[in-house]
């Protein structure tokens, strides 16, 4: 049924039926909607109807019953008139006046909501003409009572006004309340609809779905799934399955087009294995140029032989010089350490030096000091002996003389013991310095025999850089030989160049046929056919596989 439909179609036709049913949908929605918005509408201004009418009435009724008020007072007080009596009249109908006048405002604008036709216009004409009854009656009566007209007040009738005003305001009420009662019942008509509609849509939409998915399962899903079958199979190499016309649909035009590729692949099937064929001749005598390379790679692994175990010579000449260059570091580090014990020895002796030229300064103060005491000695000396012999027998002064004399030469002892001091400190220093002078001269005798063994190791490793020299010429007598087998190599490799060109062609006949293909089934088929020709390859390239480590000897080096 659905195999010649298109997919475009199918799915135009899905669009336009979930189109039409959802506009469906939207136009009942808007409908069911638009019925609860106009019923809203009608109920609310019903229910304000309501409330100005009830309003209106009321204060209609406040008026009267102040009116009434006034018409008691009057009565009792028309014999005893006073002023406080009056006050309460002129209060009483200050406010029945201004209830009118609100219940006329509220009348109006019950009038502006009822310009509808929901109600009779013959009773709202009726409410109208018992409301206007009404006020007239107690407006005229405000007046009256105001001027003190009791018995033209008595004559009005307005009880009479006000049970007509009651019973036709009783009567729209009960109007308004069916209207109301109509509105809802409205409502709950349009509710049932919606479900039942609802409902049917439900059903409509299943059954929809239900036909969608049948449709799209034999428009694509079906085709897919044979499509898939076909493509596993040609994956696999089985070329042997038919595939059946699908007819006009797109999934039909795949298939035929899948049918196409597999008769196409037959066909190249066919011409890759012609060409397979050649290329294994071809590859025969590739083998056994393959063979006579080998043989000769023998002779290049016997020379790599001893090419290895001059490098092996060679390395172990190399290890020698790396420990003797340690060696020598090591060595040099001592020296190193020698010198900076010879510096700093050095530096103790200058230090030393220093503290003992401080020393001398010292001295030199000190016996500055000494010089100036003798000199005062001296004078005061002096002074004594003139004191003494102008004194005669009167000796304070002298003794005051004989004391600092006495004093003078305290210092002076004391001066000479500091320097004996400093002397013996000096010849100590100069002691320490001597010693520190032998140690620098020792630590010098070290760095001379340190730089002799640095010396020695020197030598040495020029002995085994000569080994070394002698091992890198046999190592070039090597390569020479490997040159000359590498140039016989060359001829054999121009031989090889003749049949790789053939293999060339036949390569490019295979290229030409399998150039058809985009998907890797190709390289499966292709497998497929060289597996075939494994067993004749195998013994030609067994050689190749026994020289392997010859050929690794290679191209490690």
């Amino acid at each position: 049924m659905f195999k010649n439909t298109k997919i475009v179609t199918g799915i135009t036709v899905i669009l336009v039926i979930s189109g039409v049913l959802w506009l469906s949908i939207a136009g009942l929605y808007y409908t069911a909607v638009n019925s609860d918005r106009v019923n809203f509408i009608n109920n609310e201004q019903l229910s304000r109807q309501q409330l100005l009418l009830n309003d209106s009435v009321h204060s209609l009724i406040i008026s009267r019953v102040a009116i009434t008020r006034v018409a008691v007072h009057f009565l009792e007080n028309q014999n005893n008139p006073d002023s406080a009596s009056q006050a309460d009249f002129n209060d009483l109908l200050q406010k029945a006046s201004v209830s009118l006048a609100q219940s006329a405002h509220d009348f109006q604008a019950w009038q502006a909501y009822v310009n509808d036709n929901q109600h009779d216009a013959a009773a709202e004409g009726k409410l109208r003409q018992t409301y206007q009854a009404l006020y007239d009656v107690l407006k005229n009566s405000v007046a009256f009572l105001r001027e003190g007209h009791y018995s033209v007040y008595t004559n009005l009738g307005a009880q009479e006004a006000q049970d007509d005003l009651i019973a036709c305001w009783n009567a729209w009420r009960e109007k308004n309340y069916q209207l109301q009662k109509l509105a809802s019942q409205q409502n709950h008509k349009n509710y049932s609809q919606m479900k039942l509609l609802l409902a049917t849509i439900a059903v409509v939409l299943v059954i929809l779905v239900v036909t969608i998915y049948s449709g799209i399962r034999q428009i694509l899903f079906v085709p897919l799934r044979l499509i898939t079958t076909h493509i596993n199979a040609i994956t696999q190499g089985d070329l042997t399955s038919p595939i059946e016309d699908g007819g006009r649909s797109e999934m039909g035009h795949l298939l035929n087009r899948l049918s196409a590729m597999q008769r196409a692949l037959i066909t190249t099937v066919g011409a890759v294995r012609e060409s397979a064929d050649a290329i294994y001749s071809e590859a025969s005598e590739i083998s056994a140029g393959g063979n006579d390379l080998s043989s000769r790679t023998e002779e290049q692994a016997a020379s790599l032989e001893q090419t290895a175990a001059s490098m092996e010579q060679l390395s172990a000449a190399v290890k020698f010089n790396s420990d003797n260059a340690r060696q020598a570091a090591d060595l040099a580090h001592i020296a190193s350490t020698t010198a900076e014990k010879g510096g700093t020895v050095v530096s103790g002796v200058v230090a030393t030096m220093q503290e003992i030229s401080d020393s001398s300064q010292q001295i030199s103060r000190i016996t500055a000091v000494i010089d100036e005491i003798a000199f005062q000695t001296n004078i005061l000396a002096l002074n004594a002996a003139v004191e003494a012999a102008r004194a005669g027998e009167q000796g304070r002064g002298f003794a005051v003389v004989a004391g600092e004399v006495r004093s003078l030469a305290g210092r002076s002892a004391t001066a000479a013991k500091e320097i004996k001091a400093l002397i013996d400190k000096s010849a100590s220093r100069v002691d320490s310095g001597s010693k520190q002078v032998s140690d620098a001269g020792h630590a010098m005798e070290e760095i001379v025999v340190a730089v002799n063994r640095v010396t020695s190791i020197m030598e040495e490793i020029a002995t085994a850089s000569d080994e070394q020299r002698r091992g890198i010429e046999q190592i070039s007598l090597a390569v020479s030989q490997m040159d000359s087998v590498t140039q016989q190599n060359a001829a054999l490799v121009e031989e090889s160049a003749g049949a790789a060109s053939t293999l060339e062609i036949q390569a490019a006949q295979l290229r030409q046929a399998v150039s058809v293909f985009h998907i890797a089934a190709a390289d499966l088929n292709r497998t497929a056919t060289m597996q075939e020709m494994t067993p004749g390859l195998t013994t030609s390239t067994t050689p190749l596989i026994a020289q392997g480590p010859a050929t690794q000897h290679w191209e490690a080096f």
